[in-house]
C-alpha cells in the first residue's frame, strides 16, 4: 500500500523536499508537536480515568488508564524518534 502511495508525489519533487532543510524542520516540529499532544492526552487519561475519543465516545476506568499509558508511550517515542533522526545525521 505504501509503495502505491509513494507514487503520488513525483520522484524529483520528493528528492527536492527531502533535500530542503526547511521542510525537514517543518516535519520534525510537526512530529514533536503531535507526539507531545498525544503524550499529554495520555497523561490526562491516566489522571482522570477518562479519555474522550473521536466522535464523542468516552472510555472510562481501567481501560482509559491503559489507553493513557499507550498514548503516553506512543507520544514520547514519536517525539524522541523525530528529534534523534534530525540530530543523528
Amino acid at each position: 500500500m505504501l509503495r502505491g502511495l509513494s507514487r503520488l508525489i513525483p520522484e524529483d519533487v520528493r528528492d527536492s523536499l527531502n533535500a530542503n532543510p526547511t521542510f525537514q524542520w517543518i516535519v520534525i516540529v510537526l512530529l514533536v508537536f503531535v507526539g507531545t499532544t498525544t503524550a499529554a492526552t495520555g497523561i490526562k487519561g491516566i489522571r482522570n480515568k477518562r479519555i474522550r475519543g473521536k466522535y464523542g465516545s468516552v472510555i472510562e476506568g481501567t481501560t482509559a488508564q491503559v489507553l493513557g499509558v499507550a498514548y503516553t508511550l506512543l507520544g514520547i517515542i514519536m517525539a524522541g524518534v523525530a528529534i534523534s533522526v534530525k540530530f543523528s545525521g
